[in-house]
């Protein structure tokens, strides 16, 4: 194996964020270690952390907080939370955080679940490093990769949004990102070695396929060892019953989800009731993966699943992966 070089850095930098994601980004997409280990890379990325204070940017992020004037706002995480806006502002404004519906649902639900991901790309086999090579087609190219990614957490709870209202959030906070500590926090990795030959795509446009490709699979395998990281998505359709997912969230026929309906409290505050458990139909799952040529604005592409609990089904309802 080989450590990733620019080709493969144009693919990743070529490559959408996923749509299910809000995109959280600090403006790095790409670092490259003093390192060329083929080993575990924790340690690196843990000094990453700390020397770029990421944590505090991330925090900085939520809460919309301008450099310029060191202010905050919470445009953000109203958005985010579909929070009634009227009734977070008069909550803010009276420095309430303990025993207040929306902040402690805000500082437990909504602001832990940020992520920062690492992927450790590194590629196998020969491939031409001429630039006239690249875009050629009608030739026979291969190309493999492996992939570590590495899925940290926002090291945020209650006593941390008890602190940032109570020594932070005013005006004038010009040195947040100096004077504050948050940091992420190591959850687990996962690897996958990937590989795809093609007589119809270019180098170019297979090594970015490739690269997607294996990225999604990764995604997919630490949303099934780590929970906290699993997306919830909506139910499409009920006759047949279907969601826009398929193999890019590596279903299977044995995957299992949960349908939840969601609701809002009066205080603003959404929870989610377990209504049934549903699995895909085998040969239903749809082939959603990555492609270079793909048409982006085809329709969605569903998978069809079968009904193991529950009754009373409706569109708009969401389902979650679970083990079963």
């Amino acid at each position: 194996m080989y450590p990733f070089n620019d080709q493969i850095v144009e693919a990743y930098k070529s490559i959408p964020l996923n749509a299910r994601f809000n995109d959280h980004g600090l403006g790095v997409n790409v670092v490259k270690f003093a390192t060329q280990e083929y080993t575990d890379q924790t340690k690196y990325i843990d000094s990453f952390i700390r020397k770029t204070n990421i944590g505090s940017r991330a925090v900085a992020k939520w809460f919309g907080w301008d450099k310029t004037t060191g202010n905050f706002n919470v445009d953000l995480i109203k958005s985010r939370g579909l929070y009634n806006a009227n009734e977070l502002d008069r909550q803010i404004a009276q420095q309430l955080v303990r025993g207040v519906s929306i902040l402690e649902d805000a500082g437990e639900r909504l602001i832990p679940k940020t992520f920062l991901i690492f992927h450790d790309i590194c590629f196998n086999g020969k491939y031409s490093n001429k630039k006239a090579d690249f875009d050629k087609t009608g030739l026979e190219v291969s190309f493999c990769i492996e992939v570590t990614s590495y899925i940290y957490s926002l090291d945020w709870n209650i006593d941390h949004m008890d602190e940032f209202y109570g020594v932070h959030y005013i005006p004038g906070s010009k040195e947040f990102i100096k004077e504050s500590n948050y940091s992420y926090k190591f959850q687990d990795k996962v690897t996958t070695q990937y590989s795809e030959t093609s007589t119809s795509l270019s180098q170019r446009q297979l090594i970015q396929q490739v690269v997607k490709r294996c990225l999604d699979l990764n995604i997919a395998k630490l949303q099934t060892k780590y929970p906290p990281f699993r997306i919830i998505t909506p139910i499409r359709s009920t006759s047949p019953l279907a969601a826009d997912i398929g193999l890019k969230e590596g279903l299977t026929s044995s995957s299992y989800f949960e349908i939840l309906e969601s609701e809002q409290n009066a205080d603003g505050i959404i929870t989610y009731h377990k209504r049934g458990i549903i699995k895909p139909i085998e040969g239903k799952i749809a082939d959603n993966r990555y492609t270079v040529n793909a048409n982006t604005s085809s329709e969605p592409q569903f998978t069809e699943f079968e009904v193991l609990q529950g009754t009373d089904i409706l569109d708009g309802m969401l389902i979650r992966e679970i083990d079963y």
